[in-house]
């Protein structure tokens, strides 16, 4: 895969105002290879695995989104408009192989992660929308908090409503709306000219082009009316995960239109595990209070790093505040201790925690609050 200078870059949401640095609100679109039929890309979006995937009606426009539990759809910060901006939503349609199943979400609460600047270069571009009703006609995607460079090199499954069109045609407008999802490979890590925020990165191949540019089965590029949209990687269990939410895509001719050569960029949701967790831990599947290095499970090292932290103060979930309060504390450690031995890993591949574990951690919460009271 080879990656191309960004000479131009574009934030894709339909409808939305552009805003500074080339960029207008972003929504990614499936632009297809010339040689694979649409529906090829329509049939694979319909697999049951993205049925939490849908088109998410903003007050900027509309993009993509995915409900990632009962009450929670994710989604990109820029979907909303400038930072700062009132935020709201409207509709939420899920398009599954069953059918078009709207449902009104003018009633939800909007929630931009706290480091969204407005700015592609510093800020996270990272949204939740809170339902105040749970939809439970689709099962809730899983997320992927792991380290942001183990996508690197990877193949991963783009999902979105967004313009269509050819490799060659690049996005067409007036093709928005159908659910289409492609593949590509996670070229490189990295920042934009002049910002501080990496982005998980990946080039729309020509196919036959040459040795290095590999297109696979159903490469794609993305286009606009999909900002918001996520990447799933499929991990060693054979689950579907997602990685990242579509932020923009850059041209190497000037014109980001998801074209052969275009890069599309995503923000890892790795970036906001720190505000995300609280919001949605005990809900997601794999998502557990006491989770502190965001493995998927709730261990002794969890406990070691929420000890060696007790007491801190301006403390996040990484480094033991579980409920969010900015202190490590007892707490923090009874979140921990209902949680002990959970995990998302199929059953036998982590063993399940000894009654004598299980003591030894009572014991040493009762540890932790004699440690307080001689403080």
């Amino acid at each position: 895969m080879t990656h191309p200078r960004a000479q131009r870059l574009i934030a894709l949401a339909l409808g939305a105002a552009p805003v500074a640095f080339s960029f207008a609100p972003d929504a990614q679109g499936i632009v297809r290879r010339d040689d694979v039929a649409d529906q090829v890309y329509i049939d694979a979006a319909l697999a049951p695995e993205y049925d939490a995937v849908g088109r998410i009606f903003t007050n900027a426009g509309q993009c993509t989104a995915t409900l990632i539990t009962p009450d929670t759809i994710l989604t990109a910060a820029h979907c909303f408009g400038a930072a700062g901006s009132n935020a709201t939503a409207s509709t939420f349609e899920i398009q599954t192989a069953e059918g078009l199943q709207v449902v009104d979400v003018s009633n939800s609460t909007v929630l931009r992660h706290p480091g969204w600047t407005g700015s592609f270069e510093t800020g996270v571009d990272i949204a939740i929308i809170q339902l105040d009703t749970p939809i439970t006609s689709v099962e809730p995607a899983l997320l992927d908090f792991g380290i942001r460079s183990n996508s690197l090199t990877q193949d991963v499954t783009a999902v979105g409503y967004g313009r269509a069109g050819t490799g060659s045609t690049g996005s067409q407008p007036g093709t928005e709306g159908t659910k289409r999802a492609g593949e590509n490979r996670i070229d490189v890590l990295t920042t934009l000219t002049g910002g501080t925020r990496s982005y998980l990165q990946a080039d729309f191949d020509t196919p036959g082009a040459g040795p290095f540019n590999q297109a696979l089965d159903t490469e794609f590029s993305a286009a606009s009316g999909d900002s918001g949209g996520p990447i799933f990687l499929t991990n060693v269990f054979d689950q579907e995960r997602i990685v990242g939410v579509s932020s923009f895509i850059s041209a190497a001719d000037g014109v980001a239109d998801g074209d052969y050569g275009d890069t599309s960029g995503w923000t890892p949701v790795a970036d906001g595990y720190d505000w995300l967790f609280p919001l949605i831990a005990g809900e997601a599947d794999g998502v557990f209070f006491g989770d502190a290095n965001f493995s998927g499970s709730v261990e002794l090292i969890d406990f070691d790093i929420l000890s060696s932290n007790f007491d801190s103060v301006g403390a996040t979930w990484s480094t033991g505040d579980f409920n969010g309060d900015g202190v490590v504390n007892l707490v923090d450690f009874d979140l921990l201790s209902q949680n002990f031995g959970n995990s998302f890993f199929p059953v036998g591949v982590l063993a399940t925690p000894e009654p004598g574990t299980l003591a030894g951690l009572a014991l040493a919460g009762g540890l932790l609050a004699r440690r307080r009271r001689l403080a």
